[in-house]
């Protein structure tokens, strides 16, 4: 949809290489990497749009089910 109203678009994925550079640079993020807090809160410039697609189960022995569900960014 982006693309159709000619917005430049940067796909990064779990591999690229400066993942951090790339996410600084965005306006909107994306983010269904499928990996547990991956993209970090320091990674996210002020006033960037963050739209977490990820559902992560972390272990967490405090909770009573032994974990807590998680997205893809970590906002702390």
């Amino acid at each position: 949809l982006l693309l159709w109203h000619h917005a430049p678009v940067t796909l990064s994925h779990s591999r690229t290489t400066d993942l951090k550079s790339d996410v600084q640079a965005a306006d909107i993020i994306v983010a269904a990497v499928g990996l547990a807090q991956m993209v970090k809160k320091d990674w996210v410039i002020p006033g960037a749009v963050v739209i977490d697609c990820g559902s992560n189960s972390i272990k967490d022995e405090t909770k009573d089910s032994g974990s807590w569900l998680v997205g893809d960014v970590d906002y702390e």
